[in-house]
């Protein structure tokens, strides 16, 4: 082969074999930068993990995982609709309206949030107790629905209704304290304004016609199964336990052959805290 030949060649080879080398080379090159690529996503999948917002997330999600049906039905509770919030502004109008036509209903309601009630039974007593120190105010739905009568029943008197402590237990060893929610409003619908407002309600959210499956009343049951929606018109309430949480109602004022009145609690989000 002559030189010039042998020189061009060479030169070919030379090209060749570099086109080859670079092709070679591509994937191993973009297979780091995709290595560098994941390491940097990594880092940022770490970093956001460690910041405070994400952390929060981690937190909330985990939160919600492990919180109970009942801490989920008060969660639930807090959701009110728009129309309520304007129905419930009418309401307090309504109530403060029937006051001053009948002054002798505010003496029956409590002056600084705080009623009491009767537990005769020891048993009864460290049943709720027990419960209520374990999941907190979220046992009250049941301690409302679980006693021969529908609610809790209490009286703004911490002596009792007969005075001496004669309406508790061994001396008034019996005495329960509950605190109420601030604004916690009680319900007459004996009141043209107050009954009008509820005819709305079940209107607008829909409950005239068929009673939501998931209504409070619904959902709190007696012992034999019996809802409180069956159990709460005897003494003057709504059927629909949602009316009551969507107004901040704590509940009614049931007068006894007495003319005393009695509060009665049958809103178990309206409570803030009980004393034992």
């Amino acid at each position: 082969m002559s030189k010039p030949i042998q020189i061009i060649f060479a030169a070919l080879l030379t090209v060749s074999f570099g086109r080859v080398g670079d092709s070679d080379a591509a994937p191993r090159v973009r297979a780091t930068k995709a290595n560098s690529a994941k390491k940097v996503k990594s880092t940022e999948v770490r970093r956001k993990a460690l910041s405070p917002k994400a952390a929060m997330g981690t937190t909330r999600l985990k939160a919600a995982q492990g919180i109970s049906n009942k801490t989920k039905e008060s969660t639930d509770s807090a959701k009110v609709p728009q129309f309520a919030i304007k129905l419930r502004e009418s309401m307090k109008v309504a109530i403060e309206a029937n006051f001053k036509k009948f002054p002798g209903q505010a003496e029956a309601l409590p002056k600084e949030r705080t009623l009491y009630h009767s537990i005769k039974e020891k048993t009864h007593r460290d049943l709720w107790q027990g419960k209520y120190q374990a999941q907190g105010t979220s046992m009250i739905g049941e301690w409302m629905s679980g006693g021969k009568y529908g609610g809790i029943w209490t009286t703004t008197k911490k002596e009792g209704l007969f005075g001496g402590e004669g309406w508790y237990s061994d001396k008034g060893n019996g005495v329960v304290r509950i605190t109420l929610k601030k604004n916690a409003l009680f319900l007459d619908l004996h009141d043209p304004a107050q009954k009008k407002i509820y005819t709305e309600w079940q209107k607008l959210s829909g409950q005239d016609k068929q009673h939501s499956p998931t209504d409070l009343f619904l959902r709190l049951k007696a012992p034999d199964g019996t809802p409180m929606s069956k159990r709460v018109g005897a003494i003057g309430a709504p059927k629909h336990g949602d009316f009551l949480m969507h107004m901040g109602i704590a509940g009614v004022i049931h007068y006894d052959t007495y003319g005393r009145g009695n509060p009665v609690l049958l809103n178990p989000h309206a409570i803030e805290k009980v004393e034992f």
